[in-house]
């Protein structure tokens, strides 16, 4: 089954070619897991990934589907604050 990967921020360095339009796209087995599909693509799970899928973050163990597009997020760090008075 196939399935689409999209990386978004400093992830896409990882890919070297990597186009957002395209996204990675792997061919994986059957009963392939989230964290099976990363390391198959040698995508990190050590850097607290977020993973959407459906519309919805998802667990690293739960499966993929033939057709199925994944967004992975690094996690967002920043920002700003008001000022106390």
């Amino acid at each position: 089954m196939k399935v689409t990967v999209k990386l978004y921020g400093t992830l896409r360095r990882l890919h070297p070619g990597y186009r957002h339009t395209d996204g990675i796209i792997a061919d994986v087995p059957d009963d392939t897991t989230i964290a099976d599909l990363f390391s198959c693509l040698e995508l990190p799970l050590d850097r607290n990934v977020s993973v959407i899928m459906d519309g919805r973050i998802q667990k690293t163990e739960v499966k993929v589907y033939d057709g199925a597009c994944l967004n992975v997020f690094l996690p967002m760090h920043g920002g700003w604050a008001l000022p106390t008075l």
